[in-house]
């Protein structure tokens, strides 16, 4: 018998049924591995954010320290004071820091999405990374861009005010 132009034969269909469970398997993949590294960024931002918090906690009025901790690359370490207006929604009416992926234009938006905040019991909170510059004239950042080596923090606590730097 001859095959006719165009007809499948089950050798055809049994080949385009592994190509496609081959591409199936290799998106399944994909999309765990993806699911993976994201969560591992997660955790690794919430175990920093559970270390500052914990310094913070541990510290006593008018007290100083400075420690050393591995960043998180593509994360940034900002806070809002209890009267500012612009801090996100998850502080609720608090004074709070947070660690959430890198958006210096509108850090609150990143924080509010996929930021993890801790709330903070000081009236003020001063987060100062390294200068921008704004029209000309160098400011410093109200937020820590974390590299992902190890960095330092300095941290002053006053009854009423909370400093996070980073100590260059």
């Amino acid at each position: 018998m001859k095959k006719k132009k165009g007809e499948m034969t089950l050798e055809n269909t049994l080949s385009i049924i592994l190509a496609v469970l081959g591409i199936a398997l290799i998106i399944f993949a994909a999309v765990k591995l993806y699911q993976i590294t994201v969560n591992q960024e997660n955790a690794n931002a919430k175990k920093i954010i559970d270390n500052i918090e914990g310094k913070v906690n541990a510290m006593k009025d008018e007290e100083q320290i400075s420690f050393p901790f591995q960043g998180q690359k593509n994360w940034l370490l900002t806070g809002w004071s209890k009267d500012d207006s612009t801090r996100p929604d998850k502080c609720h009416f608090n004074s709070c820091i947070c660690i959430c992926p890198t958006n210096t234009v509108n850090p609150a938006s990143s924080c509010q999405k996929s930021g993890i905040c801790r709330e903070i019991d000081k009236e003020e909170l001063l987060i100062r990374g390294t200068t921008i510059r704004t029209t000309g004239v160098f400011i410093p950042a109200s937020y820590i861009d974390l590299p992902s080596n190890l960095v330092e923090l300095k941290i002053y606590k006053t009854k009423d005010r909370l400093q996070i730097t980073l100590n260059s």
